[in-house]
This record gives structure tokens, sequence and C-alpha cells, in this order.
């Protein structure tokens, strides 16, 4: 699996929030599509394809989510591969939006004590910290927020009453129980996805294409790059913060990694608008600092 630390110049404020949820055993889900083959409840082996799940929404707290049926699937790229299994679970349909945030903000969230971890609590004190860092040219509501450090994102995820996604989780609900390359196939398609193109000031860019953004893409752009559960811009547009340490595979949920208090770097998923095709593939991670914004 290809993992590499963000370099100093990386820009740090593409960092964003995925939620998860678990379902209850009687909670009530509408299909988006038809129903599907698999009963609710079976596992799916790693390996099997994908279109034997058919998605499924529901709105917790008047967000869509998509259910991620339990299974197993191989995590990692190449020697780093390694099957992991996964009791069902639930993710935003889409990443959390300056509108959303904004909410979080006005109910003083940031003076709530309960929302945070300990060390989140006394970062935020010793820093004066009592809002969002924003920038110009992406804090339109439809926008994707960004610029939210782990423990901001944490404290959200409390508030909204559900919890950030291990790193396991969010690939599983990126590459399925095929693993695929990419939420929509092994083939890349610059259509499917803000990065790095012709409107993108870098000298990597690939001119080629035109995803039709300099900046981040309004959430729900890209329809036709959902992954197999309904999860969008799960690749590029901006980074998605995951619960888990940044530790060396095999991945295992009990050996610590999943610690709310440890100060360690955090797993970042899903890529960015400033990266190449290469960099945007769903067994891709990097990481930063719990207080980089």
């Amino acid at each position: 699996m290809a993992r590499t630390n963000l370099p100093q110049t990386e820009r740090a404020q593409q960092t964003e929030i995925a939620l998860h949820f678990t379902p209850t055993a009687t909670a009530t889900v509408t299909p988006s599509q038809t129903p599907t083959p698999i009963p609710l409840g079976t596992p799916i082996p790693a390996g099997a394809p994908n279109a034997l799940w058919l998605p499924i929404e529901q709105l917790i707290n008047g967000v869509p989510m998509v259910y991620v049926p339990n299974g197993c699937f191989n995590m990692g790229e190449a020697s780093d591969a390694h099957e992991v299994c996964l009791e069902a679970f639930g993710i935003d349909k889409d990443e959390v939006t300056n509108a959303q945030y904004q909410r979080f903000v006005e109910e003083g969230s940031y003076t709530r004590r309960e929302f945070w971890t300990e060390m989140g609590w006394q970062w935020r004190i010793a820093n004066n910290i009592g809002a969002p860092q924003d920038y110009d040219g992406f804090s339109a509501p439809s926008q994707p927020h960004v610029g939210i450090a782990w423990h901001e994102a944490y404290a959200y995820a409390q508030w909204c009453g559900v919890c950030l996604p291990t790193e396991a989780e969010w690939e599983y609900a990126a590459r399925g129980s095929e693993g695929l390359i990419y939420p929509w196939g092994n083939t890349f398609d610059g259509s499917r996805l803000n990065f790095c193109d012709k409107n993108c000031p870098i000298s990597w860019a690939d001119t080629t294409a035109d995803d039709g953004y300099q900046n981040t893409a309004p959430v729900g752009s890209y329809p036709e790059g959902r992954s197999w559960v309904g999860a969008l811009d799960m690749s590029g547009n901006v980074w998605e913060w995951t619960s888990s340490l940044y530790m060396l595979y095999p991945y295992t949920a009990d050996d610590g990694r999943e610690a709310a208090e440890e100060t360690s770097r955090r797993s970042l998923r899903g890529g960015s608008l400033d990266l190449t095709q290469d960099l945007t593939q769903r067994a891709f991670a990097t990481s930063m600092s719990v207080f980089g914004r």
C-alpha cells in the first residue's frame, strides 16, 4: 500500500470529515434502487463483485448516509495487502459542507467540553480556537468544509451523534469486496472527480483534463464517481479524516491505533484537488498531525 507523510508544503486546509454510524437491526432503511440481491446481514466475502450490492440510503438526523454491509476485503496493495472483515456500518453520502459545519459553530460547540477529547480541549484552550480556519475561495455553503484539525473533526462527529470512520471502514466503503482501484472501477476517469487538472496551478497538473473547478467542487458534483455503496467524492476534492492513527499494516483495530487520546499523526484518505490521478487511488493514504489545519 502506498503510504506517505504530507510534505510540509502540502495544503493542510484540504482536510475533511467523514462520519460513521452503526445501523441497528431495527433500523428503517429505504433502498435508493431496487432491493439488493444479497439480503441484509449476509457477509460479503473478499473478492466478490461489488455489483452484488445495490446502495441503500438512510437519513440520520437529516443527513443522508449510506449503508455499508458486513463483509471482507483486501486492505492495502501488493505486499501490504491483507484481509480485513467488518461489521455493517453507515457512512456519510457526502462530504460535510460549510453550511453543515456552520451549525456546529453557531450552537457554541467549540465551548462545549463534552464533544472534545481531553487533548483536543486543551489544544483548543491553549490556542484560543473558537472557530474553524477559513480560506478564500473555499467558503461557499455547498463546498466541503476545509481547515479542520482532527480534534475538530472528532468534536463535530460527537455533536452529530456519530463518529469518524476507521481507516479500514473508509477503505472498504470506497473499494468494496472487489477491491477496486477507484470508487467507480479500475480505470482512471478525470470526469468523475476533482483532481489536479488544467484548472490546477501546479506544475504536475494534467492539462488534458478539465473537471470544471479550480478550487473545491460543491459536494455531490460527480455522481458518476460514487462508490459501490453510493458514497460520493471518495476520490479527490478534499482529504478526509479517519479515526485511525497512522501505523504500519496489518490493520488491527485493537492494537491501539483507535485510541482517541493519542497525539500521533492520524490517517487521511481520499486525496484532494491538487493531486495527480495516481494519488487519488483508494488504497493511497497519508497522514497529518492531529493539530494540523
